[in-house]
This record gives C-alpha cells, sequence and structure tokens, in this order.
C-alpha cells in the first residue's frame, strides 16, 4: 500500500482553553492517556461545548509515551495545562502520551463536523478519518 492509501486523520476533541491555545502556539503538545497511530500525520481540532466547531488542524512532530511524571518533567512547561489538572487528568495511570505539534493551522471560518462527512459525532477524544 502506499501512504496516499494507509494515511489517516485523527478528529480530536479539545476544551476551548487548550484549544485556542494550540492555535495561538503556546500549547506545543497535546497530552493523552492512548497514543493515536503512527500513520496519522494531521489532527483535526474539534473544540468542544460551547463553540462545537472544527477550528483548526495541526501536523504531528511525534508522539512520546512515557510515565505521567516523566512527562510532565519533559514536556509540562509546553503542555499549556497547570500540574493539578494534568496530574487529576492522569490519575493513578502508568502510562501518559505526548503528541507533539508542529505546523498548526486555525481556519478563519470555524467548520460543522457535518464538512468532513455525514454521520460524523463528535468523537470522546479521537476518531480517525480516511480523509478529508
Amino acid at each position: 500500500m502506499d501512504k496516499e492509501q494507509t494515511q489517516r486523520y485523527a478528529l480530536m476533541s479539545i476544551h476551548p482553553k487548550y484549544a485556542s491555545k494550540i492555535l495561538d502556539g503556546s500549547k506545543t503538545i497535546e497530552f493523552r492517556k492512548r497514543p493515536i497511530s503512527e500513520e496519522v500525520e494531521n489532527v483535526i481540532v474539534y473544540m468542544t461545548s460551547p463553540v462545537k466547531k472544527v477550528v483548526g488542524e495541526f501536523s504531528v512532530e511525534k508522539q512520546v509515551v512515557m510515565s505521567p511524571s516523566e512527562l510532565w518533567d519533559k514536556y509540562g512547561v509546553f503542555g499549556g495545562i497547570s500540574h493539578k489538572e494534568f496530574l487529576a487528568y492522569y490519575g493513578c495511570a502508568k502510562q501518559a502520551v505526548g503528541i507533539l505539534i508542529k505546523g498548526v493551522t486555525s481556519f478563519e471560518v470555524h467548520r460543522p463536523l457535518t464538512s468532513y462527512g455525514e454521520g460524523i459525532k463528535p468523537p470522546q477524544s479521537f476518531q480517525y478519518l480516511k480523509s478529508i
């Protein structure tokens, strides 16, 4: 299979406070509990309530998987989140994922999910899109 056939996009739900920081460049890592597929090169940013729109996208530089404490020590300053919020998010998790962000595009006009296909619902965390 060639790259065009295997590339997938991730549609990711992100709270407005964090999505805004990604779009303005002050947040350069997205913390997650599980990794996205290695085939994903671009993440479509769906800003959750009250906006409920696709507001931009970013390219994935790489993903790192380590313990929450290691992830915080190495990347916390780039996460746009307080240490208290970080700890609350991961709880007792043994593994944490960081998606390093590059090449952010902010959409001038926010898009409804339906612009990516019929029946697409806001993902709990993320979902894959075959094409955009």
